[in-house]
This record gives structure tokens, sequence and C-alpha cells, in this order.
């Protein structure tokens, strides 16, 4: 609907404006009456009635010129105040709903993973401007706290599963690996495994590298202890045949001979302790034979490997034999 031009308001015009024109109204009333105060005053007194007239009217001119002034500063400052008190007002209301139910309908929102921009849409718009940019910049704030939340969620979620993934399958596949292949490399394992999360792959890494390193180390200690084992085997055969030689050299003296059965025996279940040992260690029995072994030398070597070695008794034995390589065990 158009509006009339007389219902538009005019800019009031400025104090000293306003003090001008007062001034000049007030000279154009003033200017005739003293003119025809002059001309109607007797003759001898003109000069003095023109003086004093003249004064008059000039500080009355000065004195109207200077109310005018005044109150129009007055009413200035009194449409200023009356703004001020509006906006004032406009202000509080506005904040205070903004307060009240626009930032709890955004935060509700956020939490329901609604879109900010609607919910303000959805609300009357401020007609202060600052609070128009602070419901703008809060909604602006709430959506990129809300976006970096979630992504964060995303992100903690995805973490959780390649950690749960690692301990279930990884982590079985990896130590399956290092144990087929003792000397396989860290980068070829690496290779082997999909990409994940750069924290989950930095932990996937030191796994690997601590599990080579276990493995290694525990490779070489078996090896080394199997050497040794090996080494205790070929002491124990030679001092059995050492024991078989002063057996049959002593054999006739019964004391002797009982002494040396006995320790016979010892040694004999010492090299069966040190057979464990090295199989324990994934090494090969110290006693290894090529062709086959009788069952009644194979029941006589168990019977020296046990404490009670003395009630055991022999009764019949089968002529059947057993390969070399399989005697020991």
């Amino acid at each position: 609907m158009a509006v009339h031009l007389s219902d538009r308001k005019r800019p009031l015009p400025r104090p000293g404006q306003q003090a001008l024109v007062a001034l000049l109204a007030a000279s154009a009333l003033t200017a005739p009456a003293w003119s025809w105060t002059v001309i109607e005053s007797p003759e001898p007194a003109r000069p003095v009635i023109a003086l004093v007239g003249g004064l008059a009217a000039l500080l009355l001119c000065a004195a109207v010129a200077t109310a005018v002034y005044h109150a129009a500063v007055a009413r200035v400052a009194l449409a200023h105040g009356a703004r001020v008190s509006s906006g004032a007002r406009t202000l509080e209301e506005e904040t205070a709903r903004v307060v009240d139910a626009l930032l709890p309908a955004l935060a509700h929102a956020a939490r329901e993973g609604r879109p900010l921009p609607r919910v303000l849409a959805d609300h009357p718009r401020p007609t202060h401007p600052t609070v128009d940019r602070l419901a703008h910049a809060v909604t602006t704030r709430l959506a990129e706290a809300e976006r970096s939340a979630t992504e964060a969620r995303a992100a903690r979620t995805e973490i959780e599963n390649e950690v749960t993934d690692l301990a279930d399958t990884t982590l079985p596949f990896i130590v399956h690996r290092v144990r087929e292949d003792r000397t396989i490399a860290e980068e070829v394992l690496a290779g082997e495994l999909r990409e994940v999360h750069p924290a989950v792959a930095h932990l996937r890494t030191r796994l690997v590298e601590e599990l080579v390193v276990s493995e290694r180390r525990s490779a070489t200690a078996l090896i080394s202890a199997a050497n040794i084992g090996g080494r205790i085997q070929a002491h124990l055969t030679t001092l059995l045949a050492q024991l078989r030689d002063l057996q049959f050299r002593y054999g006739d003296r019964s004391d002797v001979f009982n002494d040396l059965l006995l320790v016979d025996h010892n040694v004999s279940r010492t090299g069966r302790l040190a057979d464990a040992f090295v199989t324990l260690a994934r090494g090969r029995s110290g006693r290894r034979w090529n062709r086959p072994i009788g069952m009644e030398s194979i029941l006589r070597g168990a019977q020296g490997r046990i404490t009670a070695y003395r009630r055991v008794r022999l009764h019949y034995t089968h002529r059947s034999a057993v390969v070399g390589y399989a005697a020991e065990g």
C-alpha cells in the first residue's frame, strides 16, 4: 500500500537552523515596531529611544533564538532517548527470545541431528541487527561443532571396529605368519594387511615389530638350547660308551659291575632328560639309527630309563623290530 506524502515523517531542522529561523522571525517582528516607535517619538528623544529600542530588540531576538535553540536541542535529546529506550527494550525482548526459545531449539535439533539453519528459519527473525547477527553466529558455531562431533564419533567408531578386527583377526594372522616364517620382514608383512586409521596402523606396526623381534629372540634361544642339548647328548653318549667298556672289563667283579650298572642307569636317565630338553627346543634326538632296532633292545632301553628298572622282568620278546629313526621315541 502506498504511503501518502503528508504521512511521511519529515526530518526536523537542526537546532541551529531552527534558532536562525526564530532569529529572522523575531527580527522581522521587532524591526517594524522599533521603526514605528522611533518615528512616533518626540524629536529630542529619538536618538535615545532609537538606541534603547534597538538594544532591546537585539536582546529580544537573541533571547528568542537562544530559547528556540535549547528547545530544539531538548526535543532532539528526548527523541534520541526515546529511540534508545525503544532499542534497548527491543534488544532485551529479542535477546530473551533467543535465549529462552531459539538456543534450546537449536541444542535439541543438534542432539537429534536435524539441520540447524532450518530451525533458525522456523523462528521469527530478530529485528535488531545485533541480535540477528548473534543468532546467525550461534547457529553457525553450533552447526560446525555438531559437524565436528559427528566426524569425531564416526572416526571413533571406525577406530573401535579396526581395533576389534586387529584383536580378533589381524593379530592371530600376524602371529601365524611370524611363526610360520621367522625371517619375515616387517615391510613384507605390512604389505599383506589392509589400510587402516593411522593410529591403528601405528599400533599394528609396533605389534608386528615386537612380535618379529620376540620370535627372533625365541628362535635364537631355541637354537642355542638345542645346540647345548646336543652337546650334552654327545657327552652322555661318550660317557655311556666308556661305561660299557668298564662293564666289559670288570664284568667278573660283581660289586664293581653292580656299581657300574647303577651309574649306567643314571646316565641313561640323564640322556632321556637331555632328549626331552632338545625336543622341547625343536631339535632332533641325539640317538638316531639307520638300521631297525629289535623289540628286545627297545624294551631294555626303556627299562633303563625308569627308577625301578630292577623290578622289570622280560619273560618273552618277539623278533619284530622298529625302524631306526623311530626307535628312540
